[in-house]
């Protein structure tokens, strides 16, 4: 339905309708994102036979070939600044005065779908590395997001310029495009510690030693 609409059709709407088709599209692309990473994993699973202790668990990131576990210098303190504090708590706060200064619906509806995904992401990255899963694809969760996202809030930036919203708000979107597209950078330069690309001498000589995975 909605992709039959332009722009000018979803202006008219009360700002309730467009909300709620806002969330209906965010709600489904979390629907399907988590369906995908199901079916990748349970596509990443065949190689290993249909015995599923054969499965063996992601030990979770930045695991040294030693066996310990350490985090990058400042990495907590950047994901409870940056990630946590401007990018959750922010937006949070930003609906108060929104809805004080008469803009609540139309900031509404520019920040809860992305707070809905975003959260809907948080869900997915726990559950995925809990102790009882621990699936290889967790480290995909936020790759899946952030290119969501890259459409997610230029569609807020012009429901709110289109509606004549307050500038601190369109600053605030545009902020967040700028974090996550920074965060999406860290992600992607993290990726050989989340997937252990230094241990990859290791799985080369098991995969040899056991041959190759069964045919399905």
């Amino acid at each position: 339905m909605l992709g039959s609409l332009n722009g000018n059709q979803v202006l008219a709407w009360s700002g309730g309708a467009r909300l709620a088709a806002l969330l209906g599209v965010d709600g489904l692309f979390c629907v399907t994102t988590a369906a995908f990473l199901a079916v990748s994993e349970r596509f990443g699973h065949q190689r290993y036979g249909p015995d599923p202790k054969a499965i063996p668990a992601y030990p979770g990131p930045w695991l040294e070939a030693s066996g310990a576990r350490e985090f990058p210098k400042g990495f907590k303190l950047y994901v409870m600044v940056l990630p946590f504090a401007t990018g959750v708590v922010l937006p949070l706060l930003a609906l108060v005065p929104a809805f004080l200064s008469g803009h609540g619906t139309l900031a509404a509806s520019a920040l809860l779908p992305y707070m809905v995904t975003l959260f809907c992401q948080i869900g997915m990255e726990k559950t995925l590395i809990a102790k009882d899963r621990a699936s290889p694809m967790w480290p995909m969760v936020p790759v899946v997001h952030m290119l969501y996202r890259l459409w997610q809030l230029p569609r807020s930036i012009w429901l709110v310029s289109a509606l004549a919203g307050p500038q601190w708000l369109l600053g605030l979107l545009y902020y967040l495009i700028v974090l996550w597209l920074y965060n999406f950078g860290c992600v992607m330069a993290w990726m050989p510690w989340l997937y252990h690309w230094h241990r990859q001498s290791l799985g080369a000589a098991n995969a040899t030693q056991n041959g190759p995975p069964p045919s399905t």
